[in-house]
């Protein structure tokens, strides 16, 4: 089909358009190309209105990238600051006190999502003269006296004087402030209006932000979306992914903020009284959207003298902080799928948190009822989460590596297996990250993130005023339990469910404890059994397999545990029973046997078994197995059936000799002997491309789905 232009602009201004982008994108205008959406896209046929996933691929995300391209003027920044510290140094020298300092976003920061645009939940706070992203002095007063409302007061004694401060500092207007919790009985505001006392500026970069490209991406939507009066699905694992791109700024950037005095007669204490309300929302709460996933945190810059942000809340928050470490490699990517974006999102790992905290719940609620319990401790999208993550790597952080099989095999000394019909174990189990002409990156072992988790106090359900109050301590309770299963069972990024981004913490919470957590939570919300949702729940592990390996190199783990899986899939070659071990899976020509999932499942369905590599005390590996029977590949009985099979098989394999392993075919070198033990892992290994092999790897021994 020949190529059609989507029409955004007349012809004569299309033409002036491609002339100027020919000369120079950078010197393009980000808020006119986000607003008046100027890109024009050619492409194979325009998508309909209602594929929404074709529109985000074909559309939205081509037309993101080109606002991410713009760099900015520096030159035109520098001198715009330069006029702007004239202006606060013109008000200091009439008597306005101005407050000014410095802070540094830690995670990433996107703000003004749903604003008016011509894309969809793609906006970003960008200046409407200059282009460039900055905080808008409205929406800081705002997260202010959120902070002081919600955090502050609760810390003081004096109710009356909360009152009066925060009245002072951000005015008051009729019956604003009835049935504020901290307004205390039989004080009234004064008749009419009043301006605050403190005037709350924009905050600017000190250097053009570079914009990113980032994701959400939606599991489970008919879940989430379901009206209070329809049937709620239950959050399968057979759904597809809907991705949405969106523009975030990302962690690094210094920002200006800035306080004065409305008047000369403003005391002193409440500019200092709203600066530090101020460090304290930045820096508690985050700036602008998504700040429950870990987005919009900052930390004060060193340089800003006399200002540091107020010691953590005592009474309305509590928070836990953990070091998670990499124990196997993780292949992780954002919206780019680069190496610059190979790290671990605080978005995702909410994702993965909320999906092992609802394997507590699935066997003893109805749907319904585990997204009421689930919006209490995660949120929605009319109530925030009462659960906020920060996430930071810890130094040194390795950089992402290039995926490189062929150079790891030589490296390590992996063993090649016995006939060419034998994918390598570890290239079995990584099938897609070096395949077809596409490698992805990893992060390596014992890269580390400090993890915060924050819980504040929350209501069962989520939405209702006279809901039952649910302690902040109870809260965490279910964040730490989820936690604890993540990193006993699960892992991070691609392939998390074929033993890579194992994660370690020292956590000391088994799963009886998570099912007691789980049972408590339920009673304190007084939420009888009611019935169970169709989705992994711990009640229906068929045990947990755990089997240790005597080497101490996780890429001989990995590969160990390949040929062991690989093994057992070929006893069901060309047979289509297979595919109870996860959709999609091609069965080789002839086949046999019949195989019929349950609808809605039809050709999507990820793996009913995860593997998790762990240490043990000597530094050797122990993998442990979870296999949650599936009830609709095709059926519990066939799927608890076929997963015990496996279990058994692993048991047998993996304690025995290696599988599917002898000396290499004639025509190839063997290489030096193997060693049982393992060597020495190092923490990082130069990628390089052997002499001779193909581009996109050796394709006589990639792997081979059967």
């Amino acid at each position: 089909m020949a190529a059609e232009i989507i029409p955004a602009l007349p012809t004569s201004t299309v033409k002036l358009w491609r002339e100027l982008r020919a000369r120079r994108a950078a010197d393009l205008h980000p808020g006119l190309q986000l607003d008046k959406y100027l890109p024009i896209f050619e492409v194979p046929q325009a998508p309909r209105a209602d594929s929404a996933p074709k529109f985000q691929e074909v559309i939205q995300r081509p037309a993101l990238e080109l606002v991410c391209k713009t760099s900015g003027d520096q030159v035109l920044l520098d001198s715009l600051l330069q006029r702007r510290q004239a202006l606060f140094d013109d008000i200091h020298r009439a008597g306005f006190a101005v407050k000014r300092f410095t802070a540094v976003t830690a995670a990433p920061l996107t703000l003004h999502l749903a604003r008016g645009a011509a894309l969809e939940n793609a906006g970003i706070c960008l200046h409407p003269l200059y282009g460039f992203v900055f905080l808008p002095g409205s929406g800081l007063k705002g997260m202010t006296r959120a902070y002081a409302e919600t955090i502050w007061a609760a810390e003081q004694a004096d109710k009356a004087q909360v009152w009066k401060k925060i009245g002072a500092v951000f005015g008051w207007a009729p019956h604003s402030e009835e049935g504020k919790p901290w307004k205390p009985a039989g004080l009234r505001a004064p008749a009419g209006a009043a301006s605050g006392a403190i005037v709350f500026h924009d905050a600017w970069p000190l250097r053009w932000p570079r914009l990113a490209l980032d994701i959400v991406n939606n599991h489970h939507s008919a879940y989430y979306s379901a009206g209070d009066k329809d049937k709620v699905p239950p959050p399968g694992d057979w759904e597809n992914p809907s991705p949405v791109t969106f523009l975030a700024v990302d962690a690094g950037q210094t920002f200006g903020f800035a306080l004065t005095k409305r008047d000369r007669t403003v005391s002193h204490e409440l500019l200092e009284l709203a600066t530090q309300w101020l460090t304290g929302a930045l820096t508690v709460l985050g700036a602008g959207a998504k700040t429950a996933a870990g987005y919009g945190a900052f930390r004060i810059d060193d340089s800003s003298a006399g200002v540091k942000p107020p010691a953590a809340p005592a009474q309305t928050r509590i928070s836990e902080t953990f070091t998670l470490e990499l124990v196997t490699p993780a292949f992780l990517a954002g919206a780019r799928q680069q190496k610059e974006d190979c790290e671990l999102r605080s978005a995702a790992l909410r994702g993965l948190l909320r999906w092992w905290w609802r394997t507590m719940h699935a066997a003893r609620v109805d749907p319904a009822t585990l997204r009421r319990l689930e919006s209490t401790v995660w949120g929605n999208t009319e109530a925030p989460g009462a659960v906020t993550l920060r996430l930071e790597p810890i130094a040194p952080a390795p950089s992402p590596l290039l995926y490189d099989k062929e150079q790891i095999r030589q490296t390590h000394q992996l063993p090649r297996p016995s006939d060419r019909k034998t994918a390598q174990g570890l290239f079995y189990l990584s099938y897609g990250m070096h395949d077809g002409g596409r490698q992805r990156y990893f992060l390596p072992q014992e890269t580390r993130w400090k993890l915060t988790l924050s819980a504040r106090d929350s209501f069962y359900p989520a939405n209702a005023r006279d809901g039952r109050r649910v302690a902040a301590a109870n809260i965490m309770g279910q964040a730490h339990a989820a936690l604890s299963l993540l990193c006993r069972f699960g892992g991070i990024g691609s392939k998390s469910r074929k033993g890579f981004g194992s994660l370690s913490a020292d956590m000391g919470v088994g799963l009886s404890e998570c099912t007691k957590t789980a049972a408590d939570f339920r009673a304190l919300c007084a939420i009888a059994n009611n019935g169970r949702s169709d989705s992994p729940a711990l009640e229906d592990l068929l045990g947990t397999l755990e089997i240790s390996l005597s080497t101490k190199n996780y890429w001989e783990a990995l590969d160990q545990l390949g040929f062991a899986v690989q093994d057992f899939a070929k006893k069901y070659r060309h047979r289509a029973e297979k595919k109870a071990l996860g959709l999609p899976r091609r069965i080789g020509a002839p086949q046999t046997g019949s195989f019929e999932p349950k609808p809605p499942v039809r050709d999507r369905h990820a793996a009913p078994i995860l593997y998790h590599l762990a240490r043990n005390t000597d530094s050797s590996f122990l993998v442990r197995v979870a296999a949650f029977p599936a009830a609709r590949l095709p059926n519990l009985e066939q799927s608890r059936a076929m997963l015990k099979e496996l279990l058994d098989h692993l048991k047998r394999t993996l304690n025995g000799p290696i599988p599917s392993t002898s000396t290499s075919p004639a025509s190839e070198s063997p290489g030096p002997p193997r060693q049982r033990t393992g060597q020495a892992t190092p923490n990082l290994y130069a990628p390089s491309t052997p002499r001779g092999q193909r581009k996109g790897g050796n394709s006589r021994t990639g792997p081979k789905r059967r």
